[in-house]
C-alpha cells in the first residue's frame, strides 16, 4: 500500500536515534492511530515477544484479539524496519539477530537502548531548557527563540516534563539580549507582560 511507503529521510539516524524512533512512531501512528498503544506495549515488555504478539510470561497484546492479525502486523513491521536499518551496520546487526519476520521483537530490541539513553538526553537538555542561550542582539532573538523551542521539543520527546508557565517566562527573559532583559523585570507587573 502506497500510504505506508517510506522515503530516505525515515532511514535510521545514528546521530539522533531518539528523534528517529519518535519520528517513525509519529509516521506510523499518523497512518494508524491504533498502533500507538501497541508500540507502547512493545516497548514496555522486558522479555522477548513472540510473532503472534505474546510477550514475556505469555501476556497477549491487550488491544489485539486475533493472533493472525498480529502475525501480519509483525511481518509488515519487520519488512519496514529492515529497509530503514540496512544503512547502519550496528542496528542492522541487532535487527538480524531477531527471529525472521518478528517485527514486534525487532522494534522492542531497537527501542530498548534508545529509551534508556533518554535519561542522558534529559540531563544534557535540562540546562538548555531552563537557561536558554541569550540572544546577542535584537536581530538574534528569533534565532535564539527557535533554538530554545527546539530544545523544549527534544526535551519533551525524551520524556521530560514541559516547564510550567512561570519557569518558561523566566527562561524567556534570560533569552533576551541584555539591553532588553534588564528592562523586562522592571515592567513585569504591567498587564501586557
Amino acid at each position: 500500500d502506497e500510504k505506508w511507503l517510506l522515503s530516505e529521510k525515515e532511514r535510521y539516524e545514528s546521530k539522533h536515534p531518539q528523534l528517529w524512533l519518535q519520528g517513525l512512531r509519529d509516521y506510523l501512528t499518523g497512518r494508524c492511530a491504533e498502533l500507538d498503544p501497541l508500540l507502547d506495549w512493545i516497548e514496555a515488555q522486558p522479555d522477548e515477544i513472540e510473532r503472534d504478539g505474546k510477550g514475556g510470561g505469555g501476556t497477549q497484546v491487550p488491544m489485539m484479539d486475533l493472533p493472525s492479525t498480529m502475525v501480519d502486523l509483525s511481518n509488515q513491521l519487520w519488512a519496514m524496519l529492515g529497509q530503514l536499518l540496512k544503512s547502519d551496520s550496528t542496528v542492522h546487526s541487532t535487527f538480524q539477530n531477531v527471529e525472521r519476520h518478528n517485527g514486534l521483537e525487532a522494534w522492542r530490541r531497537l527501542a530498548e537502548p534508545i529509551n534508556e539513553d533518554k535519561v542522558l538526553i534529559l540531563k544534557e537538555l535540562l540546562p538548555k531548557v531552563s537557561n536558554p542561550r541569550a540572544a546577542k542582539d535584537i536581530d538574534d532573538i528569533a534565532s535564539a527563540m527557535e533554538d530554545w523551542e527546539t530544545d523544549l521539543r527534544l526535551f519533551r520527546a525524551a520524556g521530560g516534563k514541559q516547564p510550567d508557565e512561570e519557569t518558561r517566562r523566566l527562561a524567556f527573559i534570560g533569552l533576551l539580549p541584555v539591553e532588553v532583559s534588564a528592562h523586562v523585570p522592571l515592567h513585569m507587573h504591567h498587564p501586557e507582560y
